[in-house]
């Protein structure tokens, strides 16, 4: 193998070194953004044992976070929102950034909490 071969192998495994680790990172700030939304928005409820989250988004470094839930409303029945995590500020059952950042956006599907799924 040539001396340039070698380099040539020897960055392509650097890159990709670099480039799992930054996926690795990304996807822990994806985790850890949905947590932090999902927990702001339970705190934000009426009755927060009553949240139901039923889909969970996050772009690819989780600076944008989009999330759907069931809450209980003010006389016992439940209704559906959304919310979306934007430039660190939660909009809740706000169309307008929900269309411009969740609606047709290629996006992770974090999942949903077993424990918070609809059955």
């Amino acid at each position: 193998m040539t001396p340039w071969q070698r380099a040539a192998e020897a960055k392509a495994k650097a890159d990709k070194a670099a480039a799992d680790a930054l996926a690795e990172k990304n996807q822990k700030m994806r985790v850890l953004f949905t947590n932090l939304t999902e927990a702001d928005i339970k705190k934000m409820m009426r009755n927060p044992d009553s949240v139901i989250f039923e889909k969970a988004l996050a772009n690819d470094d989780g600076s944008v976070v989009c999330l759907r839930y069931m809450a209980q409303n003010g006389f016992g029945g439940m209704n559906q929102g959304q919310a979306s995590l934007v430039k660190d500020k939660i909009r809740i059952d706000n169309s307008v950034y929900w269309n411009k950042y969740c609606a047709d956006q290629v996006m992770y599907d974090m999942g949903v909490p077993e424990k918070t799924q609809a059955e």
